[in-house]
């Protein structure tokens, strides 16, 4: 599994992507070394790009992330994007996009282009990112 994400503290923009199989447990621990890191913010908005992750995940798994997204304070409350190419993880987003729509807008995408339009920033391409490979037992520092 590969995690990389970078933040862009001027645009106030977050772009992530997940490869590889992951379980919402590595899920979560992914999202909490975003909020460790100091120039994380939950008023930037994001792109997330899952269209080369794998989960062993049904939809009735996203009841712990939904659950941990919606109890903690660090989690976003601004606008977000996510890509994705298969039918699981789009019935998935759609998923999280209702049960969490009352902490921020999200909206489900196949391509990079519709997703910066829907985030009104014009970027040709995806940020280049350095991958952190994580693993749940890794200590996570705590958030900012």
């Amino acid at each position: 599994m590969h995690y990389g994400y970078t933040i862009d503290p001027g645009r106030r923009f977050i772009f992530q992507v997940f490869s590889g199989h992951f379980t919402v447990a590595e899920i979560i621990h992914c999202i909490q070394r975003l909020w460790a890191d100091p120039l994380y913010s939950k008023t930037h908005s994001g792109i997330v790009d899952i269209t080369a992750m794998t989960t062993g995940a049904v939809i009735d798994d996203l009841r712990p992330l939904i659950t941990f997204l919606k109890s903690s304070p660090n989690t976003s409350a601004s606008r977000w994007a996510v890509i994705t190419d298969s039918p699981l993880a789009t019935a998935g987003s759609l998923v999280y996009k209702g049960a969490m729509s009352g902490q921020h807008a999200f909206e489900v995408f196949s391509t990079w282009e519709s997703a910066c339009a829907y985030m009104q920033i014009e970027q040709s391409r995806p940020p280049e990112l350095a991958f952190k490979c994580t693993r749940p037992d890794t200590p996570v520092p705590a958030p900012v």
